[in-house]
């Protein structure tokens, strides 16, 4: 009986010894999601991370819905969407995982000098820009609600996407925003 167990466990490995030597190696693209912002650069490097065969393919989006939506249809890997956006998605059951935080303690509301606001209560009446679903929107109700203001009747929040946030401050289509650098300081010039 001891030579049968033997011999089977020689032929067990024999078979498993040549099903490693036939199955090839083949290399991996990930297809990963993020923002062109200083905070949120880090897929660009994750290139330097993987083995040769392996690659990152980078695909920039200008808001963090965006993002999880081409996650959920498959067209992403990964993405950096925000801690919104995956609790939101978590409640609603979608297949969401959270793995890190790309930043913290990035963002800076952001008037013009010359507009007359110096304080929070000054926005009263006032057009912000934001980005719904954002850690920043979430920061931009808390600061209006600690300061008095409700954000449903106090402001005017209007919806747009980082990249236009300085010349709409500019133009004067909005009298503030609250953005993740490097947007504020791009408008401060």
């Amino acid at each position: 009986m001891q030579r049968f167990l033997q011999a089977a466990a020689v032929v067990i490995m024999a078979v498993f010894m040549t099903e490693i030597g036939c199955t090839s190696v083949h290399a991996e693209v990930f297809k990963v999601g993020t923002w062109k912002t200083a905070q949120t650069i880090q897929p660009f490097f994750y290139q330097d991370f993987l083995s040769e065969q392996d690659t990152v393919k980078v695909y920039p989006f200008t808001n963090p819905a965006d993002q999880k939506s081409a996650l959920l249809a498959g067209s992403l890997d990964m993405c950096g969407t925000t801690l919104a956006h995956a609790i939101h998605s978590a409640s609603m059951g979608q297949p969401v995982v959270l793995v890190a935080a790309l930043c913290n303690k990035c963002s800076a509301f952001v008037v013009k000098k010359d507009a007359g606001i110096e304080s929070v209560v000054d926005l009263k009446g006032k057009k912000i820009g934001y980005v719904p679903g954002t850690m920043h929107e979430i920061l931009l109700r808390e600061t209006l609600t600690r300061n008095g203001l409700s954000p449903r009747t106090d402001v005017q929040l209007l919806r747009v996407d980082f990249f236009d946030m300085g010349l709409a401050l500019s133009q004067g289509d909005i009298h503030a925003f609250l953005s993740g650098e490097p947007f504020p300081t791009l408008a401060e010039e």
